[in-house]
């Protein structure tokens, strides 16, 4: 919780939602999900905390809606920020 509260602190943008996972078998490893309002938004996560940032179609369907993610570590947490958006339309 204290590396949730610090990333969110200095973050450059405020998720609207965050969890901490703590998986059963690994007690001692927590993991951070932001989720957030838009792929800018990922992105500005991203490039404050040199995060490895992706975007990529959400399934293999046609018109699939965009899955753009931000996945690094903070304080040895790591941290996964992301937004799923609908694609843009050709005009």
């Amino acid at each position: 919780m204290s590396a949730l509260e610090q990333i969110i602190s200095v973050s450059p943008v405020l998720p609207y939602a965050t969890s901490v996972t703590v998986p059963g078998f690994a007690p001692g490893s927590p993991r951070l999900t932001l989720h957030c309002d838009s792929a800018e938004d990922v992105e500005a996560f991203g490039r404050f905390f040199d995060a490895y940032v992706t975007s990529r179609p959400h399934t293999d369907e046609p018109g699939s809606h965009i899955y753009t993610s931000a996945e690094g570590e903070f304080l040895g947490v790591p941290f996964t920020a992301w937004v799923l958006t609908i694609p843009a339309v050709a005009a």
